[in-house]
């Protein structure tokens, strides 16, 4: 599992709002259309309410986290370092999911500084733009924009039953099916579903037996 924490802005609606929607800039925007795309759980990051929910319905504020002193900070951080546990708990996150913040370093520093991000959470925390050193915004946006891009291709292959994607039918593998393998030989009417990994490799091996076969028939049948 993803879980994506977002950082808000400064630029807002005027009026009470769902929290996903209040923030106008387009910068949020890109981390939104991010969180919503890539990840699979998604909270907000605000200098006055803490840890946000995208449905939760919050009033317009100015607060930004550059105007708060050190005992405002030290509040802050102990606030979303508990609410971030507890969230992440509601959720059975573990330590194979990972925690993706999309905040410029004014939001990330002082709050890693404090630990909110650490004390106690099992998944593993990753800071992409400071990592891949995207350093300005309009970098930050084409990087956003890039993966959204790529995992709604992604998304737009997987077979589906209708709802919920549909996964591998090889024995060792779980995950999502996007390529529908009819069979060739006659020995059933059934199709497989397999994804990329499981596909290459198959296709791969179904060359190998081929040529193999090819070799064995143009040296008399008798594999030399």
């Amino acid at each position: 599992m993803k879980y994506v924490l977002v950082g808000c802005g400064a630029a807002k609606r005027d009026e009470r709002s769902e929290a996903r929607d209040l923030y106008t800039s387009t910068y949020f925007a890109k981390k939104r259309a991010y969180a919503e795309t890539v990840g699979d759980e998604w909270a907000i990051l605000s200098a006055e309410h803490g840890l946000v929910e995208p449905d939760a319905e919050i009033d317009p504020y100015e607060t930004h986290i550059d105007d708060l002193d050190d005992h405002r900070l030290n509040q802050l951080a102990h606030r979303i370092g508990m609410e971030l546990i507890e969230w992440l708990v509601a959720r059975g996150a573990d330590t194979g999911d990972e925690i993706i913040v999309l905040a410029g370093r004014s939001y990330v520093d002082p709050l890693r500084e404090r630990e909110t991000f650490h004390a106690g959470i099992e998944p593993s925390v990753s800071f992409p733009f400071e990592q891949l050193d995207l350093g300005g915004i309009g970098e930050q946006m084409s990087w956003l924009g890039e993966r959204v891009a790529a995992a709604t291709a992604e998304q737009s292959t997987l077979i589906t039953d209708g709802g919920e994607p549909l996964t591998c039918d090889d024995k060792d593998c779980d995950e999502p099916a996007h390529v529908r393998v009819f069979p060739t030989h006659g020995e059933t009417d059934h199709s497989a579903l397999r994804c990329r990994d499981c596909y290459e490799r198959d296709a791969e091996r179904d060359w190998f037996d081929r040529w193999a076969r090819q070799i064995q028939s143009r040296d008399g049948g008798d594999g030399r």
